[in-house]
């Protein structure tokens, strides 16, 4: 069984997959330079722990170091193993989605029968309208054959597994490794045409082009492509994508950390305690007899050198050592990611208005975290917060049912009218051909003047079903129009409700037109012709005669008979029909008979130039006209100027007699006959002809205009020629003018310069000898003929003919262009004549010049994949079938009641839609996501939103953490370098740096959106490490400016703390209570010597236990950290005012719109009071008297209180300042970057 196959190689590819995980667990590559816990970062953590528990040892009366180290171990421990699950997570990841595959194939196994499944899926497909194997590149479908004998049935190429039996017509590219499946004749690989001349089995069958050729395949499609994505020598891989800017400045942020400042700080910590060390070494002072220490660091002799050299240093490294940036991180970006995703998870639910729920949030950032997602999630490996956040390119690689609705839809009807002179009938009876039967005597004179009408159809926005004539009184021309609508209605119609017996007696038109219709598409590929695809535009055609005002029954008056088709076989140069996209010239001719007058009719629909050959006439709406050759011209430029751009059908009528019904259906090549006649009536009646395009859904047009104002640029790339990909690109909006689409085919015939010439409109054909007979090229063939100019005023179009652009056509030529002319090739938004390789190399392109590419495609098409996996994200887009397939689908029920009835359709239906449903989840292996559902525009880019804005506030959040902990460190540094006591104790890092910091830096993430945000640039995806240097001393600046200020702020009232402290033992001011102090306490606190300036210095004489001093002296200096922490705390919730909204003033918005932040720093505030009581209570000594536990700092505290608060004042207004110079530069930088985004023309623009 086929689905078993697949699970089997599946399940091998996931066994191969596990083996080499072991390559990924190697430990030194888990803690390198770049990872989220470097070695470096380790060791210096231990070494610290190591320093505090000497500490601990020399002094057990500091309980709080003990406590702060075993935190700091048990934070140690859990960010390793941290380090090690979020690197299992991602080996994992790829492994747990093949193993969701397999079960969800499981499923459908055994819910399914595989015999059945393959007939259920065509009647599906053909009453969704794509019952073609190349009905849309949209697509990818095989002929899959269940067995010898039966008919080979559409089957999606990626369910097709080893030894399948596959059918391939000459001239179609192959779509997997295969072989003959009659005598191994032949082989071929991927993307490989296969010749009808290179298979020696086909030697006896040459004439017949509908003759399909058994191969057996060799190896799984989607198997090949999930192993190319998985490959470990191949560069554009799912475990090998460019790593976004947000990662970037992460390791090189701790490269430099551990690099430069970090050993900065060590070296600068070390030489000062080698000078301190060395001038109290020196000191007189220092004798045996009469000791002196640092008053506020007050140790013996003998550990003086250890506090000095070591506990300094931890003082100074402990805050910037990022030991807990596991943890952080891999919140922060579980947070990112569960905001990017959630949007899509709830339009997938059917919540289109992408309501975020802050509870659904928290819960899929827990299971992001963990690892607890859905298989078909990939938020390791695939990430899109950040790629989204930072995206430059949004590209796009297929067109029908994505960018456009699925079916093209009718443009521009061309008929004849009447003269101007004659009075316009009024028609009201309700007879519908056979108006026409007139006498060939009566018609008009050939000199009568004949009249030509256009007029223009346009299609609803919001849906494909409506459409409405551009002229109010086009009811003027119903005659026309009703003939018209009346032979689109007959001529593609798929059933005939009338009784068994009629049936019976008629063949099935809608059949053989199929048959046919694969015939001319078999040919078409064989002979490099455009695929003919008149019955792909039967959708829109219907919609034609519903506008006119035909009811669906209409078509039960007249029963097929018989359908015969035509076609020419212009066997000159191949490569012509390439260069030019000639469809093959074609023509479907129905028989059909009136069921009441038993009339027969002969309604021919087809290309125009073999339409117009068997077209003697024409109808204008009351008359039958000979065609003379003026009128011939005009119908020839319009369906060459249709046809180049979309799709023409001609349609022509005329009663026949009982002649033709003997000779019954076929389809004739009359290239080579000298007379149509005998397979066609030669005398037509011309009706008109319509041309379809396709046409842009709306939220395809919104999402463009959205992304052009975000600066995210939108790439198309289309596989059809110039002309026809540039009017599809007009109607999106983007810009196809001069320089801006490039060919990614190079085409060496049509011009041995590695450069296209663009022209504005059409293009100049050349026409060999071969093709002088060819109807099709003679039209392409002909010159726009160009208006006289005189010399001063040119037309547009003759201005942009003579300053052809030159762009590099072919993929090849890309990089020379971008390196030695301009890097236009990197701002176009359109690239033609696309293959997937050449897709591929463009994406790679992009990315080798730091751009961020996202790429949404078609979630049916197998060979989408090789694309998805070299962007940086991909989108899996299921085709969007019009609303009026899906009723015609529904429908269809009642019309082959006699086959199935509902229960069974439906039945066929949930069948259909589970193994479309697991192709399409093969097909997207290495998307991060996939939509199904019709607001997938829209959702894309409220995915892009919401990562864009987490993106920036975590950015802002990081960057403030980083500056809050050099703050710290500076402060500490500073202290020591006036020779100060620490301002913070261990305890107190430890509760500022991975409490207080923390918790007011990512209070950050709580900003609401800012509006202004989607008109913004991102940065480019730029590894240069000059451009990284930049943002580092753009960030020291600032860190210089707005930080700077308040740690010297804070310094000056630690400094005057101890100095009011100082002057109070100093002068003996303080009230101490003589009841409550006895005479030996006295009398110890009296032999105290105190020098207050340039050093705090405290001599003592030989006092055995001076107890109760030091006690004061402890109390006091904790009480001065306390007091300098607590001001600390207050600047940074001051300074982080100014980065809730980063680039707005507190004038244009106010931080009390976050309301996280708010109750933050409220927290934190209140927080801190209850931490610093805290800690001066326990610093009080058994030996100090509980009355000297109330004592101030002395007399200088008010004052010290005072410049505590009052600093705020300056210090929010100064940070203003600077963040209006910041702003002011921001805003510098993205009118640059606007100006770069809007510049396409590059250097050889004419204007």
């Amino acid at each position: 069984m086929p689905l078993l196959r697949l699970i089997n190689e599946l399940e091998n590819v996931r066994r191969e997959y596990k083996q080499r995980d072991s390559d990924q667990w190697k430990v030194f590559h888990m803690f390198n330079t770049t990872s989220l816990l470097p070695w470096q970062v380790i060791l210096l953590t231990i070494f610290l722990l190591v320093c505090m528990l000497v500490q601990l040892y020399l002094e057990p009366q500091q309980r709080s170091v003990g406590v702060v180290v075993a935190i700091i171990i048990a934070l140690l421990v859990f960010n390793t193993c941290l380090v090690f699950l979020d690197k299992k997570k991602r080996v994992d990841e790829i492994s747990k989605k093949i193993l969701w595959l397999i079960q969800q194939l499981k499923e459908l196994s055994l819910n399914v029968d595989d015999s059945t499944t393959a007939r259920e899926l065509q009647s599906y497909l053909s009453a969704s309208g794509l019952n073609n194997i190349f009905n849309s590149p949209s697509h990818s479908f095989m002929l899959l054959c269940q067995n010898d004998e039966g008919e080979p049935l559409l089957y999606p190429t990626s369910l097709v597994t080893t030894d399948d039996v596959i059918s391939l017509c000459p001239g179609q590219t192959c779509p997997c490794h295969v072989q003959c499946a009659v005598d191994g004749c032949t082989a071929l690989n991927k993307g490989e045409i296969f010749l009808r001349d290179n298979l020696e089995c086909s030697k006896e069958i040459q004439d017949n082009h509908n003759q399909l050729f058994k191969f057996k395949v060799l190896e799984s499609p989607v198997i090949k492509e999930i192993k190319e994505c998985l490959s470990a020598s191949n560069a554009p891989t799912m475990l090998r994508r460019p790593k976004m800017m947000l990662i970037k400045n992460r390791e090189k942020t701790i490269f430099y950390l551990i690099a430069v400042a970090i050993p900065i700080l060590s070296i600068v910590t070390t030489i000062l305690s080698c000078i301190w060390f060395v001038l109290f070494k020196t000191s007189p002072r220092l004798t045996h007899d009469n000791e002196t220490a640092s008053l506020f660091i007050e140790r013996t002799r003998d550990r003086y050198w250890f506090d000095l050299f070591f506990m300094t240093l931890v003082g100074v490294i402990f805050p910037v050592l990022p030991f807990i940036l596991p943890m952080l991180w891999v919140f922060v970006y579980g947070l990112g990611e569960a905001r990017t995703l959630l949007p899509a998870l709830n339009s997938l639910k059917g919540d289109l208005q992408c309501n975020i729920s802050t509870i659904d949030w928290l819960k899929l950032t827990f299971e992001v975290i963990f690892g607890l997602t859905t298989g078909d999630l990939l938020p390791h490996n695939a990430s899109t917060f950040d790629t989204l956040g930072s995206l430059t390119v949004l590209c796009c690689i297929n067109k029908e049912g994505l960018l456009s609705w699925y079916d093209p839809a009718p443009e521009k009807v061309f008929f004849f009218k009447q003269p101007v002179n004659l009075e316009v009938l009024s028609y009201e009876s309700d007879e519908d051909l056979l108006i026409l039967e007139e006498d060939e005597n009566s018609l008009p004179p050939n000199e009568q003047e004949n009249n030509t009408e256009i007029l223009t159809i346009s299609q609803a926005a919001s849906t494909s079903e409506k459409l409405h004539f551009d002229d109010v009184n086009w009811e003027v021309y119903y005659s026309s129009l009703k003939a018209i609508g009346l032979n689109i209605l007959v001529t593609f119609s798929s059933t005939s409700n009338k009784p068994d017996s009629a049936l019976d007696k008629h063949e099935n038109l809608y059949q053989k037109l199929l048959q046919h219709q694969h015939e001319l598409e078999c040919l078409s590929i064989e002979k490099s012709y455009i695929s003919p695809g008149v019955l792909n535009c039967k959708r829109g055609l219907q919609m034609l005669t519903k506008l006119v005002g035909f009811a669906a029954d209409v078509n039960q008056l007249y029963l097929p008979w018989a359908v015969r088709t035509v076609y020419k076989d212009n066997l000159g140069n191949p490569q012509c029909h390439r260069q030019h996209s000639l469809p093959l010239p074609h023509a479907h001719a129905v028989l059909v008979s009136h069921w009441i007058t038993g009339q027969n009719y002969m309604l021919m629909a087809g290309s125009d130039d073999l339409v117009l050959e068997f077209c003697s006439h024409y109808w204008d709406g009351a008359n039958i006209i000979p065609l003379n050759d003026s009128s011939r011209k005009k119908v020839a430029d319009f369906c060459h100027r249709g046809s180049i751009v979309g799709h023409c059908v001609a349609l022509s009528f005329i009663p026949t007699d009982d002649e033709y019904e003997s000779k019954g259906s076929s389809v004739a090549n009359i290239s080579k006959q000298s007379t149509s006649s005998s397979v066609l009536s030669s005398s037509q009646i011309f009706l008109g002809a319509v041309t379809m395009q396709h046409q842009t859904r709306i939220d395809t047009f919104h999402l463009i205009e959205a992304l052009d104002k975000a600066c995210i640029r939108f790439v198309h790339f289309s596989p059809e020629d110039e002309v026809r990909a540039r009017v599809f690109a007009e109607k999106m909006g983007l810009e196809v003018g001069w320089n801006c689409h490039i060919s990614l085919t190079s085409n060496s015939d049509k011009d041995s310069s590695k450069y296209s010439k663009q022209e504005s409109v059409l293009v100049d054909y050349d026409v060999t000898e071969d093709d002088a007979n060819d109807p099709s090229v003679s039209f392409l063939s002909k010159k726009t003929p160009q208006t006289p100019q005189s010399g001063s005023s040119i037309s547009e179009s003759a201005f942009h003919s003579q300053n052809k652009a030159k762009l590099p056509c072919g993929v090849e030529n890309i990089i020379p262009h971008i390196e030695n002319v301009d890097n236009v090739p990197l701002l176009v938004p359109l690239f033609t004549n696309c293959n997937y390789k050449s897709s591929q190399k463009m994406v790679e392109i992009m990315q080798k010049y730091n751009e961020v590419v996202c790429c949404i495609g078609s979630s049916d098409d197998v060979h989408n994949m090789s694309v998805f996996t070299q962007a940086d994200i991909s989108i899996g887009l299921p085709p969007i079938l019009d609303s009026h397939k899906e009723s015609t689908a529904s429908s269809s029920v009642d019309e082959d009641r006699h086959e199935a009835d509902s229960h069974d359709y439906l039945r066929i239906l949930s069948n259909s839609t589970k193994l479309m449903t697991c192709a399409r989840s093969l097909n997207t292996f290495p998307c991060s996501v996939n939509l199904s559902h019709e607001e997938s525009m829209a959702t894309i880019f409220e995915m892009i939103k919401q990562a864009r804005q987490l993106l920036t506030l975590t950015n802002v959040c990081l960057i403030l953490y980083i500056k809050c902990l050099f703050m710290v460190s500076l402060v500490q540094l500073f202290s020591h370098i006036l020779h100060l006591p620490a301002v913070f104790a261990p305890v107190d890092l430890f509760w500022l740096c991975y409490i207080t910091i923390p918790c007011l830096s990512f209070s950050i993430l709580g900003s609401p959106s800012d509006p202004d945000l989607m008109s913004q640039a991102s940065l480019n995806n730029t590894s240069r490490s000059t451009t990284f240097l930049n943002i580092i001393f753009q960030n020291f600046t600032h860190f210089v400016m707005k930080f700077f200020p308040s740690c010297m702020t804070v310094l000056v009232i630690h400094t005057l703390g101890l100095h009011s402290s100082c002057q109070s033992l100093q002068n003996q001011n303080c009230k101490m209570d003589n009841t409550t102090l006895n005479s030996s306490s006295l009398s110890q606190y009296n032999e105290m010597n105190f020098q207050c300036f340039p050093q705090f210095v405290m001599a003592k004489t030989s006092c055995p236990q001076p107890s109760l001093a030091q006690a004061y002296i402890q109390q006091q200096t904790r009480r001065s950290q306390q007091i300098a922490m607590f001001a600390l705390t207050l600047y940074m919730c001051a300074i982080s005012s100014a980065y809730v909204h980063h680039w707005k003033l507190l004038k244009n918005r106010l931080v009390f719109t976050n309301k996280l932040w708010i109750s933050t720093v409220l927290l934190l505030m209140l927080a801190q009071v209850v931490y610093s009581v805290i800690a001066i209570t326990s610093s009080s000594s058994d030996f100090l008297p509980s009355t000297l536990t109330r004592f101030s700092l002395g007399k200088h505290e008010p004052f010290i209180w005072i410049i505590t608060f009052l600093w705020t004042i300056p210090c929010l207004t100064w940070n203003e300042f600077v963040k209006w110079k910041e702003i002011k530069m921001w805003t510098r930088n993205q009118k640059r970057a606007r100006l770069a985004f809007n510049t396409k023309l590059g250097m050889n623009s004419p204007f």
